[in-house]
Parts: structure tokens; sequence; C-alpha cells
């Protein structure tokens, strides 16, 4: 099985502040819970915190919120 390296932000999924209104208050919770698990097993790994920090913006207008 061969090993690929991807970055934070390539696994990070955002929502434009529309789309995060539109989500129910358990998706907003699933997101916040997955994005946690993902920084504890990147942190696990050895990253160092600021390696896994995603930036507000990602590009074309979207915010990511937690």
């Amino acid at each position: 099985l061969d090993s690929v390296l991807v970055t934070l932000e390539e696994v990070t999924v955002c929502f434009s502040v529309e789309e995060w209104a539109l989500l129910e208050e358990w998706q907003r919770e699933l997101h916040r819970e997955v994005t946690a698990a993902t920084e504890q097993l990147l942190a696990s790994l050895g990253r160092q915190q600021d390696e896994l920090q995603v930036p507000m913006t990602a590009g074309f207008g979207v915010q990511c919120h937690n």
C-alpha cells in the first residue's frame, strides 16, 4: 500500500457563511467533533500545533467555521 502525503487543508471541509447557517445544530457539532478528532490524530503523530492550523479563509471566499 503506497502512502500519499496530504495537508490538513486538503482534508478539511469548509462551509460558506450561508452554508454554515443552513446546517442543523447536530451537523455543526458533528463537524466540530470530526475536526477535533482529526487534529488530535495528527498531533499524536507528532505534528506541532502550528502545523495543524487551517486558515480561516480557504479560497473562493469560503470560510471555515467551527
